[in-house]
């Protein structure tokens, strides 16, 4: 009788650790197959979710290019008048002093004042070139769900093993819950 009670728990054990085993045999085999498409659909509405191409441009509009472009525009500047000094007939005389140095604010004012447009136009062409969300999902699209499963059970090898004992350790007590219960009621 003792013997037929010790086989009742370990056959409980094994019981408990097998239908985990099982359950994550059918998860890699059956169920994650089939639901593939799905899947790959949620991980990519996640991925848009986060709204990566909106944070970029964003970031981007927050740029301040007036302070960032400000010594380069008085470079540029400044080299033009000076080319336009040689260039122009008679224009070293009029373009010293004042009349360069209005020149010179007039042009910065404008290019200043295009600014705003500058960053939009480029914050679209950025979304446009990039087209993070696209690339992204075509990557997950064409990533085989197998693949994801194995980088998973190599990564949560402890755990998955944790899992199985814990699997076991519920057959256990379920065993010697049934145990207890044919010896009382036997």
């Amino acid at each position: 009788m003792k013997t037929c009670l010790v086989l009742v728990v370990l056959f409980s054990m094994l019981i408990g650790w097998m239908s985990i085993h099982l359950f994550l045999y059918l998860l890699r085999k059956k169920i994650i197959p089939a639901k593939q498409a799905v899947i790959k659909q949620m991980i990519v509405q996640k991925i848009r979710d986060l709204e990566i191409e909106k944070g970029m441009i964003d970031k981007f509009n927050q740029f301040d290019m007036e302070k960032e472009i400000a010594p380069l525009l008085e470079h540029r500047l400044q080299t033009l008048v000076e080319q336009l000094k040689h260039e122009i007939p008679m224009g070293e005389i009029l373009l010293s002093g004042a009349l360069a140095e209005r020149l010179k604010e007039r042009a910065r004012q404008e290019i200043i004042k295009g600014l705003p447009e500058i960053k939009d136009r480029l914050g679209e062409r950025i979304k446009e070139e990039f087209a993070l969300e696209a690339k992204i999902e075509e990557v997950v699209n064409q990533f085989k769900m197998d693949q994801v499963y194995s980088c998973l059970e190599s990564e949560m090898k402890g755990a998955i093993t944790r899992l199985k004992a814990v699997g076991a350790l519920i057959g256990f007590t379920l065993g010697i819950l049934e145990a207890v219960l044919l010896f009382w009621i036997c």
